[in-house]
């Protein structure tokens, strides 16, 4: 991460909020008994969503989430303004049934996923690069900690206009695709069926042993 700054740091501002520019994320995912969400992303499903709930820590800030994915590989969200974790979804129907989800009542807490994030704005304005790390994932009865890996995610109207590729691939690193939740729920849950992540999530253990040997 101190290597990526240092490439950047010309040409990025730091995004600060009240002085803050760690923000900590607090998020439960929501999922069916047959994990209904993590499936449709191993099966790569052209149209799926997730429902989270999500707490920003520095803002006091709550909010209950649908994120989509279209068939072009365009994502949205919605989002409501809560004041705590929901224990049933079928209390804020309405919201859910306007994104499309009729069965909400369905959904239970699943897993937690925890991390700081830094953002990165682009002085052209064009492009945003989140750096999330300090990721924890658990559920109710274990919690595995990531403190090996670092997640570089950009945001830019194409990929040949993201100023910040070409310094990833400087220091190595290539593209990959693996979402916090089905991360959590793979590490937590050793038996489940991956073959979609295999790739990836064999390189993020090869990184956490060797910062266990380091």
């Amino acid at each position: 991460m101190e290597e990526l700054l240092d490439l950047l740091k010309n040409e990025y501002e730091i995004l600060a909020i009240n002085n803050h520019r760690f923000f900590t994320y607090q998020t439960t995912y929501f999922d069916t008994p047959n994990l209904f969400t993590y499936y449709e992303h191993q099966r790569q499903k052209a149209h799926r969503f997730k429902i989270r709930y999500r707490n920003y820590v520095e803002t006091a800030t709550s909010m209950l989430e649908v994120k989509w994915k279209n068939a072009k590989g365009k994502t949205s969200k919605s989002r409501l303004q809560v004041e705590e974790l929901p224990r049933d979804l079928e209390a804020h129907y309405n919201f859910f049934a306007s994104n499309g989800i009729l069965n909400a009542h369905t959904f239970h807490a699943k897993i937690s996923v925890s991390y700081q994030r830094i953002s990165l704005i682009h002085k052209t304005g064009t492009e945003k690069v989140t750096l999330d790390f300090n990721l924890e994932a658990s559920d109710p009865v274990q919690k595995i900690h990531f403190p090996e890996l670092l997640i570089v995610e950009v945001k830019a109207p194409g990929k040949m206009e993201a100023v910040s590729l070409p310094y990833l691939k400087k220091l190595g690193q290539r593209e990959g695709g693996l979402s916090k939740y089905c991360l959590g729920t793979i590490a937590l849950n050793p038996q489940i069926k991956y073959n979609l992540f295999k790739p990836l999530y064999s390189k993020i253990l090869k990184l956490k042993n060797l910062y266990a040997a380091s």
